[in-house]
């Protein structure tokens, strides 16, 4: 005959799976303890306040697996057993519940009607600085964020994590959930630095707490995952997301919603790295689940939808884009009201679209719209906003609109220095700096070029380190800054020649970029230093050769270089080089270069070095 240790004993087992993310077996815990106490031949109070227990945790783990029906039915139960005990902090735990089943099925006001039942009774019964009510904050905090309400997130989260360190051990699973959620917080602003911050600090107690074989654990991983991603950390991404879903299939399987929060972040991985059909599939993959989950018109598919749309514009499919863009923006809009945040940072996404179809006016209306939200909602001066002014400032930049695009920048620049400080070091600050750069490189102002491409190469050497390849892409930069002036000829090698050594670290010694690297090199050495790029021009063929096979239009581009190099030093070399490069393109089926459009070709080379040569003279 069971006896109420047996119950206890049941309930035990279950919180400890349900806290490690075991949610299926904390419900049948729960179930066998539920059913222990049906057998009791003497029900007394205790037997009932148990039995409301047990109902109000069998809703949470329903509730965590999406089975919201079930969950509903277990709550109210628990609910009318609270009703008869007149217990007002079982009544309001009950409350809680129903915010957030609420919360997940969308239905806000609801869910917060049901928050401020039952802080309002354990305000009355517990006062004002109990855990119970830091739990409602948290709860209330929660929903803000799902509405995009940043401020009154952050407010709730504050009143939760302050109770919390006050009342419970420093290291505290309760205490743990404040700071992952005040990392998602962060992460939602974009500001990646304290994201990770909070996260590694939730971490920290997680693992100390739990085994590292339990989804709070898991999900700081794949939200860690999702910050090195933005922060274009491929590798960390791919490592850290591994580890996540390994966790994640064991505890949960792999067509749980935590599973599908994964495949959207490796999705953008692949996209990152070029792989956009393996991106698209593992996109519709996330997009089943959620709906089969939590169906068709959920704001969790607005990130899959969004990505989706992605792939197609990268591939120049820009309507196909917009659908997914305007599809996302729609479910979004439906389930959060017209102007959010969540929309707002779309708007500014398929503003880039417009613009990359050439629609100037759609693209700057477009952007503006997502600025007045951003501006209206996070604040004029907030992370999103400076992201916002960020893309308004590259849409003016890719119309060479080029002042109205460095005062835009300018613009978002000043915010974010204002928020991290003069030495702030986040991926937009980078951005901004290598794009002001590009600016500046294209109005032939080289030392501001320089300036600029400097300060990006700094502050991405304290994200990246000093080894990748976002670092040998800024050092290219640099290179053909100082390019543009043959004073500084010398330089220009230089910076090449430090992309080249990370390059060949990562890469491999055989890979286009390198080859490409070569013809960088054997341009800025080519006036006064003919015989090293003739050195870099052959590797630069050879390689391409062993990448390529012999006939091919890269290899032919060879050759025509040669021949252009050759053709002041030696005609006969420069013509058989010539020759070669048209006997590929016949091969290939192609129109054959002709010795005239050499010497087109030669003739603004020679132009460019006597003008370059009689600026130096003059300097002297």
């Amino acid at each position: 005959m069971p006896t109420i240790e047996d119950v206890e004993s049941h309930y035990k087992s279950g919180l400890d799976a349900y806290r490690k993310g075991y949610f299926q077996k904390a419900a049948e815990s729960y179930d066998h303890a539920l059913k222990s106490i049906a057998t009791l031949d003497n029900k007394d109070k205790i037997c009932n306040q148990w039995q409301c227990d047990l109902n109000l945790s069998l809703s949470q783990a329903c509730c965590q697996q999406y089975q919201l029906q079930q969950a509903q039915t277990y709550i109210k139960q628990a609910e009318q057993i609270a009703q008869v005990l007149s217990d007002q902090i079982r009544l309001a735990k009950c409350f809680d519940q129903y915010g957030e089943i609420n919360m997940i099925k969308l239905s806000f006001n609801e869910s917060l009607e049901n928050y401020k039942k039952s802080l309002d009774l354990k305000l009355n019964v517990l006062g004002g600085d109990h855990a119970d009510i830091a739990d409602t904050y948290y709860g209330m905090a929660m929903l803000y964020l799902c509405q995009m309400k940043v401020h009154n997130c952050k407010d709730m989260l504050d009143k939760a994590l302050q109770i919390r360190q006050n009342r419970l051990s420093c290291s505290n699973l309760k205490i743990a959930e404040c700071y992952f959620a005040l990392g998602l917080w962060h992460f939602v602003l974009c500001d990646c630095k304290q994201a990770l911050i909070m996260y590694n600090k939730s971490l920290k107690m997680r693992l100390e707490i739990l085994s590292d074989q339990s989804m709070p654990v898991a999900n700081c991983y794949c939200n860690i995952g999702a910050v090195y991603l933005y922060q274009l950390r491929n590798s960390d991404a791919t490592t850290i997301l591994d580890k996540a879903f390994n966790i994640t299939t064991n505890v949960v399987g792999d067509d749980s919603f935590e599973a599908s929060e994964i495949y959207v972040k490796k999705a953008g991985v692949y996209f990152e790295e070029g792989r956009i059909d393996e991106s698209q599939s593992i996109l519709l993959k996330s997009i089943k689940i959620r709906i089969k989950l939590l169906g068709k018109n959920h704001p969790s598919l607005v990130e899959p939808c969004m990505l989706i749309g992605d792939t197609y514009e990268v591939n120049e499919n820009y309507e196909t884009a917009l659908e997914y863009y305007n599809k996302a923006i729609t479910i979004a809009n439906n389930a959060l009201g017209e102007n959010n945040l969540l929309a707002a940072r779309y708007y500014a996404e398929i503003a880039l679209t417009y613009s990359n179809q050439d629609k100037y006016r759609k693209a700057t209306s477009t952007c503006q719209k997502s600025l007045d939200i951003t501006e209206n909602l996070a604040g004029e001066k907030s992370q999103l906003t400076a992201i916002v002014y960020r893309i308004m400032a590259s849409i003016h930049q890719q119309k060479y609109k080029n002042d109205k695009a460095i005062k835009t920048y300018q613009k978002a620049l000043d915010i974010l220095l204002e928020l991290e400080g003069d030495d702030g070091h986040s991926l937009d600050i980078s951005m901004i700096y290598s794009n002001l750069g590009d600016i500046y490189y294209c109005k032939k102002d080289e030392c501001m070029a320089v300036n600029m491409y400097e300060k990006g190469l700094k502050v991405k050497e304290s994200i990246y380190g000093e080894e990748s390849l976002e670092i040998a892409e800024m050092y290219r930069k640099i290179g053909f800054a100082y390019e543009s002036s043959p004073k500084h000829c010398y330089e220009a090698a230089s910076m090449f020649e430090k992309c080249l050594e990370i390059q060949k670290k990562i890469l491999g010694d055989k890979h286009i970029k390198i080859a490409e690297t070569y013809d960088l090199l054997a341009n800025a050495n080519n006036v006064f230093y003919p015989q090293i790029a003739l050195e870099m021009y052959q590797k630069s063929l050879k390689m391409k050769i062993e990448l390529y096979g012999e006939i091919d239009e890269e290899i032919a581009l060879a050759y025509d270089k040669l021949a252009l190099f050759w053709n002041g030093e030696d005609k006969a070399k420069s013509d058989e080089m010539l020759e070669k490069a048209d006997d590929i393109r016949r091969q290939l089926g192609k129109q054959s270069s002709t010795k005239e459009s050499l010497q087109g070709m030669i003739m603004d080379m020679i132009t460019k070095i006597y003008y370059e040569l009689y600026e130096i003279l003059l300097r002297l």
